[in-house]
């Protein structure tokens, strides 16, 4: 889907990324937009009709898809709210994001003031740490802290220094899990960086039943010597996996003009091939004690992946999706990639894609985590466009949001 509003506005690109609560559950998505353009250049933030652009993608291809049922954070220049511009916006459906960096006048208090009263909730980033944006925090619910660019001593203080304030905090470019760990010990509510998909490398003297249990289905659903016999066999003794994944194939997302009641009636439907690709999606996201946004980025990867081949013209994009749907084994497993290959069946050139992100799939890889991060200059495949990497990854959250109620 191509985002063009009207003739005359510019195409733009989207993404999100999650922010997490101490529990590493999703409490909301904050989304960034780029006019989609070789360079992926930023949306002028001293241009009003920039928000008002943002608003127009939100109509064309809605704000449940891009969140769900989750809060929205968007980030509003300066110039917007001085003008006093009606907010586009449901409240309870919004945070509007403010830069408290430059630009703090009395019109802008005015403004975030007014804001407060009509009920909408307000988060503050850039906030300078020598009090001379002090009086936007009585008008703010959330603050923003990006942990990159002070000590950890230095965050300990300036927490201490909000804590009176009374204000929700956010941890921001949060990258690893010991960084995760420290701002949770420090009271912080919120985290937002690459934290979750950093492996947790665990040393078992055994690995848990339902983890070792993947591991033999996905080592079955990838041996291209495989038996069906031997699938079944496998898969039948989780009753979880077995009833998502009948649930999964009789849903509307495959189409079927009858109900499948086995597995073996599944294989006779759609093949071998095809059934080890869902089996190997149903088994992952039935692992216990993962972070649902983990096993949906697992989801998400696999598919952008297997589009951005497709698109570009790449042999066997089936082999796309198994790299990005099994990209965060190492997270899911807590054990190092390396380690979980050796038990798996697959090429060499898969595993350096999933080990080094070599060749193309390990490429296309890379432009899947880029999304997830917003690193727009990293957003690239092969000779696509900006556009269609763009509808590529709406395509994506549609078709997730079909699977991924399947799942649950």
């Amino acid at each position: 889907m191509l985002l063009n509003p009207s003739p005359s506005a510019p195409e733009i690109s989207i993404t999100r990324q999650a922010i997490y609560d101490e529990n590493e559950g999703t409490f909301a998505y904050e989304l960034q937009f780029r006019n989609s353009d070789a360079e992926f250049s930023s949306i002028d933030d001293s241009d009003p009709a920039s928000s008002q652009i943002v608003a127009n993608v939100f109509m064309e291809i809605g704000l449940k898809l891009l969140v769900a049922d989750k809060p929205a954070l968007i980030n509003l220049p300066h110039a917007f709210l001085k003008q006093r511009h009606s907010i586009p916006f449901a409240k309870d459906k919004f945070i509007l994001e403010i830069s408290a960096g430059s630009g703090i006048d009395t019109d802008l208090l005015a403004a975030l003031s007014d804001l407060r009263d009509q009920g909408f909730s307000i988060a503050l980033q850039d906030l300078a740490d020598d009090g001379t944006a002090a009086a936007l925090v009585e008008h703010c619910e959330l603050i923003k802290l990006d942990i990159s660019t002070v000590s950890r001593d230095e965050l300990a203080r300036r927490v201490e220094r909000l804590r009176p304030f009374g204000k929700l905090l956010l941890a921001h470019r949060v990258d690893s899990q010991e960084d995760f760990e420290f701002c949770k010990s420090l009271g912080l509510q919120y985290f937002q960086g690459s934290f979750l998909n950093q492996p947790k490398v665990v040393k078992y003297t055994t690995l848990p039943l339902n983890k070792t249990l993947l591991l033999q289905i996905l080592a079955k659903t990838q041996d291209p010597n495989v038996e069906f016999g031997e699938l079944e066999e496998i898969i039948g003794q989780d009753v979880g996996i077995s009833f998502k994944f009948l649930r999964l194939i009789n849903s509307a997302n495959f189409g079927l003009s009858k109900k499948v009641e086995s597995l073996h009636q599944a294989l006779m439907l759609l093949g071998l091939q095809e059934i080890k690709s869902w089996v190997s999606l149903v088994a992952l996201s039935n692992i216990d004690s993962v972070p649902q946004e983990l096993t949906d980025m697992s989801l998400s990867r696999a598919r952008f992946c297997k589009l951005l081949a497709e698109k570009a013209g790449c042999a066997h994009p089936d082999t796309y999706f198994t790299i990005g749907l099994f990209s965060l084994l190492d997270v899911i497993m807590s054990k190092s990639m390396k380690s979980i290959l050796g038990s798996l069946p697959f090429a060499d050139e898969i595993n350096q894609a999933l080990i080094s992100h070599t060749g193309l799939m390990g490429e296309a890889l890379d432009c899947a985590i880029a999304h997830e991060q917003g690193d727009w200059k990293m957003i690239k495949f092969a000779h696509l466009t900006p556009a269609e990497i763009n509808a590529i990854y709406i395509d994506t959250l549609e078709w997730c949001r079909g699977i991924r109620s399947q799942l649950r």
